[in-house]
């Protein structure tokens, strides 16, 4: 777990398997593609070639969207506190993300959000890029992508919920900001499928520059 940061408790196998996008492995006759996924890295690679992550992407076209080490490690503990809760886990958390941590809580309480996956690597053969969803499930009777954040909601996040509808194929999403105090702040649900080209143009800018 990231350095300076404890999170203890009960983790199994992977929620489910890592998975190519359902546009990617539509036609069982083709060879599966095989994504891998270093954590140590934070790299993708789909059939051996390294690929860019949705954020790498996003950042291509809002430079300041990067964020320094302290706040990329605070960010990975929520995360993982997070995907123990949705997995129903025991666990012991450090203190001084407790806050945001019970703001998950008060969310999942809130809106009964039904997780069907969580913390999954998608990549697509077509595209080649690929991410992590934070999770997704069942919220206002719509499947949708969910995207826990630390800060507030920025024209960024959208872009990169949208990168993570092509990846997955599900056409809405939201985000959910989790607050030092113990609350939440929950964007409106998005349909995404309409910006697709917006991302696609950022992942052009990406591999123009590499």
């Amino acid at each position: 777990m990231s350095a300076g940061y404890r999170v203890s408790g009960s983790d199994g196998p992977s929620h489910t398997p890592r998975r190519m996008s359902p546009a990617d492995t539509a036609l069982a006759t083709e060879p599966r593609p095989i994504l891998t996924f270093d954590p140590e890295l934070h790299a993708y690679t789909i059939n051996g070639i390294q690929v860019p992550s949705v954020t790498k992407i996003v950042g291509s076209v809002y430079p300041r969207y990067q964020v320094d080490d302290f706040y990329l490690n605070r960010g990975r503990v929520i995360h993982k506190c997070a995907e123990l809760l949705l997995r129903g886990k025991k666990f012991t958390v450090d203190e001084r993300v407790a806050g945001r941590v019970e703001a998950v809580k008060l969310f999942l309480n809130q809106t009964q959000f039904q997780a069907e996956v969580t913390e999954q690597q998608m990549g697509s053969e077509k595209y080649m890029f690929a991410g992590t969803l934070d999770a997704v499930g069942s919220l206002q009777g719509r499947q949708v992508i969910l995207d826990w954040k630390s800060s507030r909601c920025q024209e960024p996040d959208f872009l990169q919920l949208v990168g993570y509808s092509i990846l997955s194929g599900i056409h809405y999403g939201l985000t959910v900001v989790l607050n030092d105090n113990g609350q939440y702040n929950m964007s409106e649900v998005y349909k995404l499928k309409s910006h697709q080209r917006k991302f696609l143009a950022a992942l052009a800018v990406y591999n123009s520059e590499i």
